[in-house]
């Protein structure tokens, strides 16, 4: 566990937040190029909307790109 927070991109914040009891995780369909980019991120942001407000419950699912 030390491990995975050593290396994780993600903030302290964020590795520490609570889930709220009945948060269930979504889950994301990977962008396949083939379809519309606008459509496929705006699905993913309505999957999200109920917890639109908790920047910290929001970080883990976006994208990390190098």
């Amino acid at each position: 566990e030390i491990l995975l927070a050593a290396n994780s991109p993600l903030s302290k914040k964020v590795m520490e937040i609570q889930l709220p009891k009945k948060f269930v995780t979504p889950r994301f369909r990977f962008y396949n190029g083939m379809s519309d980019p606008i459509n496929h991120v705006r699905h993913n942001k309505q999957t999200m909307a109920l917890y639109e407000h908790d920047d910290a419950l929001n970080a883990p699912y976006l994208p990390l790109q190098s």
